[in-house]
């Protein structure tokens, strides 16, 4: 083992919370236990199953508003004192990047701070609360390296703190987890109270926001109405644009030819994308993917995917080889490429098959131990 054996990982989001920062954080954990780490992991999140390794969760009183984030000073303290971390590694600057700055130079202890994406255009473009902004830019700037998901969250890196050490560390996929497999036609039938037996079937795993583009594909699918009879989108998720959804839906005249799940059990995740026959999200530029791990987790079950030019997608998409690109807020590309997929059989057997070849470079444990030989690089 080399110079880390003991490391503490504070996150805000991790299971059962959802989000790509939540499952980052407990596969990265894991991974790292596997690899003998002695890990502990700090959160705020609401208990979940249990894991190999000892979870502290702790609260943060809502009668405090703004303030409440200063609730985890006593418990990091705790641990920093007791468990006596080699190094911390901060799952991204926001919500706790000065706090960790703070603690950690007055014990001397190292820590390191993923970059995703949206937290990073929060820091970036907070124009008001400028002294929050200049709090979660000392947990970048002092941090012994800002361990990036992608080459876009790097450039936001960047912009915010020029002289950041920065390096680039994807993000992973649970490739036990996430595989092919036989099509659950009658299960998902019976979840969306329509018959998809004979139906092209499109899934967006999307939170519904407004920039995650779930508008354009709705109106892409309204395009289609005619050209693709059996088309059908399945949406899972929830989010703050669920209502203009549901109305602009009932606006295109397109029924049952788009049903809203609502939130699904991870476990589900898998059984999805492999029914499906394509898998997409088109984000927009603003505040843009930080990774996109969606689309790996499709390419992974075998499902061919369209993304947008925006962010990080075209880094985690190869254009022609593993997925389509369209440009964000662009029904019409968007159209024009599922119907390609359709009408196309060779294509989607090419995406298919590059597909699962690229996912495999994508599994937690060759991310883990990248993360691992950076710190150690950092760490005396």
């Amino acid at each position: 083992m080399g110079s880390i054996k003991r490391l503490l990982f504070v996150t805000h989001n991790y299971p059962p919370m959802p989000g790509g920062i939540s499952r980052f954080s407990q596969s990265l954990c894991r991974n790292f236990f596997r690899m003998g780490i002695d890990v502990r992991v700090l959160t705020p999140a609401p208990p979940s199953a249990m894991e190999d390794f000892q979870v502290i969760r702790f609260s943060e009183p809502s009668k405090w508003k703004k303030l409440k984030r200063v609730a985890i000073w006593k418990p990091l303290r705790d641990q920093i004192i007791n468990f006596k971390p080699d190094v911390i590694f901060l799952a991204s600057s926001h919500p706790y990047g000065y706090l960790i700055y703070h603690l950690c130079r007055c014990y001397r202890i190292p820590f390191v701070v993923g970059a995703h994406g949206t937290e990073l255009f929060r820091v970036k473009n907070n124009k008001i609360n400028r002294l929050w902004q200049w709090l979660e830019k000392k947990g970048l700037a002092h941090a012994k390296a800002v361990l990036c998901v992608s080459k876009y969250s790097e450039s936001l890196v960047k912009s915010i703190i020029p002289s950041a050490n920065t390096k680039i560390v994807c993000s992973g996929v649970d490739l036990p987890f996430f595989l092919p497999g036989d099509r659950d036609i009658p299960y998902w039938s019976s979840i969306s109270k329509i018959d998809l037996s004979d139906k092209f079937i499109v899934v967006s795993l999307a939170r519904l926001a407004y920039w995650k583009g779930i508008d354009v594909l709705l109106q892409a699918i309204h395009q289609l109405q005619s050209k693709i009879p059996n088309l059908v989108c399945l949406s899972t998720s929830v989010g703050e644009e669920y209502n203009n959804l549901v109305a602009l839906r009932e606006k295109l005249s397109l029924g049952d030819r788009v049903v809203f799940l609502g939130e699904l059990p991870r476990e589900k995740i898998p059984s999805l994308l492999q029914t499906a026959d394509v898998l997409v999200q088109v984000s927009r530029r603003e505040p843009g993917e930080g990774f996109g791990l969606v689309f790996i987790e499709a390419n992974a079950c075998g499902i061919p995917v369209i993304g947008s030019r925006a962010g990080a997608i075209p880094e985690v998409v190869q254009e022609g080889k593993t997925g389509l690109l369209v440009d964000p807020d662009n029904p019409q590309q968007l159209a024009d490429a599922i119907k390609s997929l359709h009408d196309d059989a060779i294509l989607r057997q090419t995406l298919i098959q590059n597909g699962l070849l690229w996912a495999k470079g994508f599994e937690w444990s060759n991310v883990a131990s990248k993360c691992l030989e950076t710190m150690e690089s950092l760490v005396p």
